[in-house]
């Protein structure tokens, strides 16, 4: 994910992934983003591992989605 930092993605907390891959929408970032997307192209197994933790949050959304579902409208499982 390369990502731009207008409205939520610019805040961790939002979209947790690294910094370094959010990019301010200017064109003076324009090089700046190119040189990131060649060097995940080239390093990509090593780049692609910046993103477990995120990768980890996302595949757990459905299941504590479902837990808070559960707990609103206190349903037993």
């Amino acid at each position: 994910i390369i990502t731009g930092r207008r409205g939520s993605a610019n805040f961790y907390e939002d979209l947790p992934i690294p910094d370094e891959f959010k990019f301010k929408d200017d064109e003076s970032e324009i090089d700046l983003i190119i040189e990131k997307i060649e060097n995940c192209l080239i390093n990509y197994e090593f780049e692609v591992n910046k993103f477990k933790n995120y990768v980890d949050l996302i595949s757990q959304q459905e299941i504590l989605f479902e837990n808070e579902i559960s707990s609103i409208f206190r349903i037993n499982r």
